[in-house]
């Protein structure tokens, strides 16, 4: 596995979120922890509307992310239920 300059922080939306399940905590903090090392392997796409905002699916759970370039940090701004991924 390569170094990853990449680094994950999540805000307080986030930690709430992923705190009802633990099989899906779980599955969330193993994709987090993978996805700097393997994008090619999961499901991440850009949002459109956003300037750095990206998705990343987690079977019917969705994390919205900020990905900054200039510092290579990922904040996870929220993990929701796919139905609610995408409203305002």
């Amino acid at each position: 596995m390569t170094t990853s300059r990449w680094t994950c922080r999540r805000t307080t939306r986030a930690s709430i979120a992923t705190r009802h399940k633990h099989t899906l905590s779980a599955a969330i903090e193993a994709a987090l922890d993978r996805w700097p090392h393997d994008l090619g392997a999961l499901d991440m796409a850009k949002l459109a509307g956003g300037d750095n905002r990206w998705r990343l699916r987690v079977g019917r759970w969705r994390v919205i992310m900020e990905l900054d370039n200039a510092t290579g940090t990922a904040l996870v701004a929220r993990v929701v239920a796919r139905k609610d991924a995408y409203r305002g």
